[in-house]
């Protein structure tokens, strides 16, 4: 993974897995890493792992911890996903 983003409220690390088309959360307590959306290689919103990405390249949470924006290589139309959180509904802006 090559960019991370910290949700304080929620204590827990978000990271981009670029080759996997997947976007991981770290419990910064326990260690833990969960698969929080995506699943193969596509272009569909959803829920969880029911949700698409074709090589996510960036995330940030906002500072509430509500949200995480996602930066998603679609070429050539790349695109910005909402992920609602903690319930990982995806929605492509």
């Amino acid at each position: 993974p090559a960019c991370f983003s910290l949700s304080v409220p929620a204590a827990t690390y978000a990271c981009q897995d670029y080759d996997n088309h997947r976007i991981r959360k770290i419990d910064l307590k326990s260690g833990e890493t969960t698969t929080l959306a995506g699943s193969s290689k596509g272009f569909n919103d959803g829920v969880g792992t029911s949700a698409q990405f074709s090589k996510p390249m960036g995330i940030a949470i906002d500072p509430k911890g509500d949200f995480a924006l996602v930066s998603v290589r679609a070429c050539p139309h790349p695109r910005v996903a909402r992920i609602r959180l903690p319930h990982a509904c995806i929605a492509s802006l």
